[in-house]
Parts: structure tokens; sequence; C-alpha cells
């Protein structure tokens, strides 16, 4: 998303650039926070502790940290890959197959995800597996491979919000 703002907007002075930064950072943060809690009743931050914070998912503190990180991103990677992206034939066979594999790996890692996710909120609902899908992803995905991966998420289900 800073990418593409970035790109369209790379004449902003640095200023602006973090402002613009800090406020794209901290949408994302706080749209990802809701969709979680909202589609799987997981929280994997909780700010609401912290001094500067506006509810679960949003403090001032990491807004700094998106907009500084947000400069070092335009102004320092952006141009390095620009510049590595200018040697690229781009459209070569092998750079097609690539984005093309990359892509659909991709796509195929986000949708698992949210299938594992999914279903580990159904578990804490203590529901069982509704069709084969489901119990696949009980028998290579239990709880406890979930809980290794997002060690700092906690789903407890949709029911008990």
């Amino acid at each position: 998303m800073l990418t593409i703002v970035a790109a369209r907007f790379s004449d902003l002075s640095t200023p602006a650039m973090f402002l613009v930064s800090a406020l794209i950072g901290s949408a994302v943060e706080l749209a990802t926070g809701w969709l979680m809690e909202i589609l799987f009743g997981a929280v994997a931050w909780d700010y609401s502790h912290l001094p500067g914070s506006f509810g679960r998912s949003l403090n001032l503190g990491f807004t700094l940290l998106w907009g500084a990180l947000g400069l070092a991103w335009t102004h320092c990677a952006m141009p390095l890959i620009y510049r590595i992206s200018q040697r690229v034939d781009w459209k070569s066979t092998a750079v097609r197959i690539l984005s093309a594999v990359g892509t659909a790996f991709m796509v195929f890692n986000i949708a698992v995800t949210l299938q594992v996710l999914a279903r580990e909120s159904a578990r804490a609902d203590d529901l069982p597996p509704a069709n084969s899908i489901e119990r696949c992803i009980d028998e290579h995905f239990p709880s406890s491979w979930v809980q290794k991966r997002f060690e700092n998420m906690s789903i407890n289900g949709l029911r008990s919000r």
C-alpha cells in the first residue's frame, strides 16, 4: 500500500511522507486488527495497556514508528529496488514464470492461512469439523501448531464475544 502511494506522490516533502506513512501504516494496522477480531475472534496485538493507545489496535508510538519505517522504505529501500529493477528484463520468460509462481504461491499461502485461522476459531467454539477440508486442517494444522506459529495471537472464537 505504501509503495503504491509513495510511487504516486514521490515529490512529497519528508514531513508529508512521514505523515502519509504514519496514516497508512496505522490504517492498515487498525483494519487488520478489526478484521481479525470480526472474522476469527482473534487478537494478535493489544495496545490498550500502553500510554497513547486508542483501543486495542492503535497506538501513537507505533503510529510514529510507521512514519519512520515509511521514510526508510521510501527514501532508502525503494530507490535501491528501483535501481536494481532497471537491470531486469521484465518481459523475459523467466521473470514471467517466476512472477506467476510467486503469485500462485502467495495466493495459496494466504488462502490456507485464512482457512486454518477460521478452523482454529471454530475449534475455540468447540465446533467439530464439518467437512473433509476441516478434517484435513485438524490433522495437519492442530491448535498446537497454530499456537506455535502465531504465538502472540489469542483466538477465542466467535461465540466468546
